[in-house]
C-alpha cells in the first residue's frame, strides 16, 4: 500500500502538515510528529530571523533538536566522533560568518555543500 504521500503526490513535511486528513492515523504516531512538525516550524522561523548568523541557526537545530545532548549522553565511541563532528559544523558556521561580510543560512549551507562534494 503507498504512503500517504505518494498517493497523493507530496512530500513527506507536506504530509505531516495535513495529517488530520489521513484516516486511521493513530495517536501514538500522530504526537511525535506533531511534535516534528512543531519543531520544524520553529526551526524554520528562527533560522529567518537568523539568516546573517548561520552559527545561531546550527546551535539552536542542535539544542532543539535534542541530537548533540543524546550524542554525548551515548557510551557508543562512534558517537564521540559524532559529537566532535557536529561542533566542528558549529565551528566552520562561525569562522564562515567571520570571513563572509554577507554571510547567510543559504551561502553557508551551499559552501559547506560544495565541500562536501569535493570530498567524495
Amino acid at each position: 500500500r503507498p504512503s500517504y504521500a505518494d498517493a497523493h503526490g507530496t512530500t513527506f513535511f507536506e504530509a505531516i502538515e495535513h495529517m488530520e486528513q489521513i484516516e486511521g492515523m493513530p495517536t501514538r504516531t500522530t504526537k511525535p510528529l506533531s511534535a516534528f512538525r512543531d519543531m520544524m516550524h520553529e526551526l524554520a522561523a528562527f533560522a529567518k530571523d537568523h539568516d546573517t548568523k548561520p552559527s545561531e541557526v546550527v546551535a539552536e537545530v542542535l539544542a532543539k533538536s535534542g541530537i548533540l545532548e543524546e550524542l554525548q549522553r551515548s557510551e557508543d565511541p562512534q558517537d564521540a566522533s559524532r559529537v566532535d563532528n557536529l561542533s566542528q559544523l558549529q565551528s566552520v558556521a562561525a569562522e564562515f560568518e567571520q570571513n563572509t561580510p554577507d554571510a547567510t543560512l543559504a551561502g553557508f549551507l551551499e559552501t559547506t555543500a560544495l565541500v562536501a562534494d569535493s570530498d567524495q
